[in-house]
């Protein structure tokens, strides 16, 4: 989940970035609405967990950086996805510890205890 939770921001940056520069043209109002809708599209791919529409969002050259530094490129990202979505994943964030699946940023709290065993 690091890994999802890594390149959402990256990605949200990058179409921040970008429809910023076309804010600033107005003449460019489709081209933003179209980067509007794809990061809608890429938020909803990673919060449901679905591997087809992140096969067809994701670029085939993509490489992003997981949170440890260490590269991923567009296979590994869906192979993890399909990997947490075969262990019971359903959406974004879930949090395996073992076998004990967590869901929602509210189950941090309960990942850190288990963590930690206090």
């Amino acid at each position: 989940m690091r890994l999802l939770a890594g390149c959402f921001a990256l990605v949200t940056l990058v179409f921040i970035a970008r429809v910023t520069a076309v804010d600033a043209d107005p003449g460019k109002t489709a081209d933003r609405d179209q980067i509007l809708q794809l990061e809608r599209d890429w938020t909803q791919s990673f919060v449901t967990m679905d591997v087809a529409a992140n096969q067809r969002i994701v670029a085939d050259d993509y490489l992003g950086t997981e949170t440890d530094g260490k590269r991923i490129n567009k296979a590994k990202l869906i192979a993890n996805t399909q990997a947490a979505v075969e262990r019971g994943a359903f959406g974004s964030p879930t949090f395996f510890v073992g076998n004990e699946m967590f869901f929602g940023k509210e189950q941090l709290r309960e990942v850190e205890e288990m963590v930690t065993g206090k």
